[in-house]
């Protein structure tokens, strides 16, 4: 069971509002009593004539005045939402134990009827009636309360009886004790009965308030996918005498990787690509901000170094060692043909040579942004780049496809594949490298958010 839910004063409110039917019930039960009553008196029932009749008469009335004031209290109580004290449900199974009990006994004292046959009455029948109504109320000690009360009340109709009767003969002790026996073991099924319907409707209520919990995060979740996508280039990078392609997978529905470009005003282009730890809502923060930062102070004068300087400085300050992000920038001078490169930890970039068909790894410059405030990086990598050259920038997500004996995709096999279709063009390139990874994992679910950066000399 979860105490959790038990405690929330929402459940407790929706149970005090199932009292309303339970009264109802009540009043329900009193208007057949009465009627059998009636019934009874009517048809020469030798019992419910005279004294009998009278007072049972009275006993209905005190019981549908009892059930119309508790169902006053419960509804005025109900629509401010406010919780009625516990010592009012203990006083009114106290109060409906008695109905029964006072109905025998005046059949005890008043009827013609034996006292030890009057104890067995019609009546005796609604101790069970009432023990089962309080299983509404989902609190297995009322419910038990409800059936040792009973069985008390019963009780002492029995030594009532036993007095008036004068005594009674041993072999009956036992028969006369099986009824407070048997209304206190109903009592005890009925505590069952309640406590099991309470773990039934708490775990009701957990699976729909999980149930609303999740579509809540899942719309929540979904807009924020919608965000994070429209944080992606839309436009090209129209830089002369280059192809960039960017291409980004989540493997939840936010990520940790992202990838842009912009125009410098000196007319060069700077693209670049980050990956924060993790994947989900939280690296998503993260490289948005990143992105932010990066946006806002694009590197002037070609100063790359001093460019990842400020960002790093930033990024510490933000999460103070918590949390880290590799990043790449890189410069695209369309005049020299070049490739002005600089990586923060990130994972080795692939530079395809056309004219030999070989690829070279690019190891990073310096440890990942947010390691430490303070840090110098140095100059970039000039990387000059001929027709058909290629630099592939990428996320761990793909090097790390795995097959189902472990072994992974690995960048050895991704510089493979960069080989094999060099002379893709456009979107086709990176869908090509993408549909090798999965193919060499079988298609098995992402474990981390996986994005592809294409620089190609035209």
């Amino acid at each position: 069971m979860a105490p959790i839910v038990e405690d929330l004063r929402a459940f407790r409110l929706a149970i005090q509002r199932s009292e309303v039917k339970r009264l109802l019930i009540l009043l329900g039960i009193v208007v057949a009593t009465t009627v059998m009553i009636f019934v009874r008196n009517l048809t020469g029932g030798a019992v419910m004539r005279g004294h009998v009749f009278f007072w049972r008469l009275v006993l209905a009335l005190v019981m549908a005045v009892y059930a119309a004031c508790s169902l006053t209290i419960v509804r005025g109580a109900n629509r401010e939402a406010r919780l009625l004290p516990s010592w009012i449900w203990v006083l009114g199974i106290v109060f409906e134990s008695l109905i029964p009990t006072i109905a025998i006994l005046i059949a005890v004292a008043l009827s013609p009827l034996d006292p030890f046959h009057a104890i067995a009455v019609p009546a005796v029948l609604l101790y069970g009636i009432f023990i089962s109504a309080n299983i509404l109320r989902l609190d297995p000690k009322l419910a038990f309360l409800s059936g040792g009360l009973a069985a008390l009340g019963h009780s002492g109709v029995i030594l009532y009886a036993v007095f008036k009767a004068g005594g009674v003969d041993s072999s009956k002790v036992a028969f006369l004790a099986s009824y407070p026996f048997y209304l206190l073991l109903a009592g005890a099924v009925a505590a069952l009965i309640s406590r099991e319907l309470k773990v039934h409707v708490i775990t009701a209520l957990e699976a729909a308030d999980l149930k609303r919990r999740t579509e809540l995060l899942q719309g929540e979740l979904k807009i924020a996918r919608e965000i994070q996508q429209s944080l992606f280039p839309r436009h090209e990078l129209k830089i002369k005498g280059f192809e960039v392609i960017g291409w980004c997978k989540p493997a939840t529905e936010t990520g940790g990787d992202y990838y842009d470009w912009c125009e410098l005003p000196s007319k060069e282009g700077f693209v670049m690509l980050g990956d924060a730890t993790g994947h989900g809502l939280g690296p998503a923060l993260l490289i948005a901000s990143c992105r932010a930062y990066v946006r806002a102070d694009l590197p002037q004068n070609r100063d790359i170094a001093g460019f990842m300087d400020r960002l790093n400085a930033r990024v510490a300050h933000d999460t103070e060692g918590s949390r880290l992000v590799t990043f790449v920038g890189a410069l695209l001078d369309e005049e020299k043909g070049q490739v002005k490169i600089m990586s923060a930890g990130h994972c080795p970039a692939l530079l395809m040579r056309a004219a030999t068909g070989t690829v070279e790894q690019i190891k990073a410059h310096g440890v990942p942004l947010g390691v430490m405030a303070g840090l110098n990086f140095q100059d970039p990598a000039s990387i000059p780049l001929q027709r058909g050259d290629r630099l592939l920038v990428y996320t761990d997500g793909i090097t790390e496809a795995k097959r189902a004996d472990g072994v992974m995709f690995g960048v050895d096999r991704l510089g493979q594949a960069v080989v094999r279709h060099a002379k893709l063009e456009g979107q086709a390139f990176v869908d090509a490298l993408y549909h090798e990874a999965m193919e060499f994992s079988s298609n098995a679910v992402l474990q981390d958010d996986l994005t592809l950066l294409s620089v190609r000399r035209l």
